[in-house]
């Protein structure tokens, strides 16, 4: 992760309190992120920036900062794109595209992160334009 400018000093620890404590992560087990080295650079990244901004990793602090945990999960999905990206990973970046365009939808998410994410889910579509190559 380093390479692609990002520090992270997460342990196992800090990802195991993070599953416990995160109420929205019912549909994403550390059973399926496992298999999916990209998404356990997303959740490492995110962790790292939950604790960057102060965050504890438990469920009333997670609950409690609404904003910067967004924020962080932005920065992190930014990150995992950029990455699937660069490693030509077509197939991420075509299972993700559906999981960001959930995120459109989610009335949980501020419209300051759903227009972020737009931004998002556009560039993401125009990756797979660039990676599927002249039709």
């Amino acid at each position: 992760m380093s390479a692609n400018g990002q520090e992270c000093n997460t342990t196992a620890s800090d990802v195991m309190r993070y599953f416990a404590a995160y109420p929205y992560m019912a549909d994403m087990t550390l059973d399926v992120i496992i298999k999916f080295p990209l998404l356990v650079v997303h959740e490492m990244v995110e962790i790292e920036g939950l604790k960057r901004f102060g965050i504890q990793l438990d469920r009333d602090s997670i609950l409690n900062d609404p904003v910067r945990v967004e924020e962080a999960h932005y920065q992190a999905a930014i990150l995992e794109m950029n990455m699937a990206y660069s490693l030509r990973d077509c197939n991420h970046v075509k299972m993700r595209l559906g999981v960001i365009r959930t995120w459109l939808l989610d009335d949980r998410i501020d419209n300051g992160y759903k227009a972020l994410y737009a931004e998002l889910y556009a560039r993401v579509i125009s990756m797979l334009d660039e990676l599927a190559g002249p039709t």
